[in-house]
C-alpha cells in the first residue's frame, strides 16, 4: 500500500468513526427526548472542562427533584462555550428517569442544535469514507 493510499484508509477510518460517534449521539439523544421527563431545576455551579485541543467549555451543576421525590445533583450533558445561566437561575431539566443523572437543560433553540450535532457528524462521516472508497478506486483504475 502507498502512502497515498495510507492516508485516504485513515480518512476512511475518520469518516466511519464519526459515523459511529453520530449514530450513538443520536439515539442517546432521541432517547432522553422520548423517555425523558421535564422539571424544574436550579442551577448550582458552573466549572471549565478542558477539551482536546486545550479549547474550553463549561459544565453546569443542577439541582432538582425526580417525579418519585429523589433530589439529584448532576451536570448537564450540554456544555457551553461560556458559562451559560446564572448561578440561583431557575431552568427546565431533562432527565431520564432510569438513569436521573443523565441530565440536560431545556434550552429551546440550543437544544435544536445540540440535537443536530450527531446528524451533523453522521454526515460528515460518510462523506469521508464515500470520499475514501472514491479515490481508492481512482487509484487502482
Amino acid at each position: 500500500m502507498s502512502y497515498i493510499e495510507t492516508i485516504v484508509a485513515l480518512v476512511g477510518l475518520l469518516g466511519l468513526t464519526l459515523v459511529v460517534a453520530g449514530l450513538r449521539r443520536t439515539i442517546r439523544d432521541q432517547r432522553l427526548l422520548r423517555h425523558g421527563v421535564r422539571v424544574p431545576a436550579k442551577v448550582i455551579g458552573r466549572r471549565p472542562r478542558t477539551q482536546a485541543g486545550g479549547g474550553q467549555r463549561w459544565l453546569t451543576s443542577l439541582r432538582f427533584t425526580t417525579l418519585d421525590g429523589r433530589e439529584i445533583t448532576a451536570d448537564s450533558r450540554v456544555t457551553y462555550p461560556r458559562p451559560s445561566h446564572e448561578l440561583g437561575a431557575r431552568v427546565e431539566v431533562i432527565y431520564d428517569p432510569a438513569h436521573p443523572r443523565e441530565v440536560r437543560i431545556d434550552d429551546g433553540a440550543r437544544g435544536w442544535f445540540q440535537a443536530l450535532v450527531g446528524p451533523l457528524l453522521i454526515g460528515a462521516g460518510a462523506l469521508y469514507a464515500v470520499g475514501a472508497v472514491v479515490a481508492i478506486l481512482a487509484i487502482h483504475s
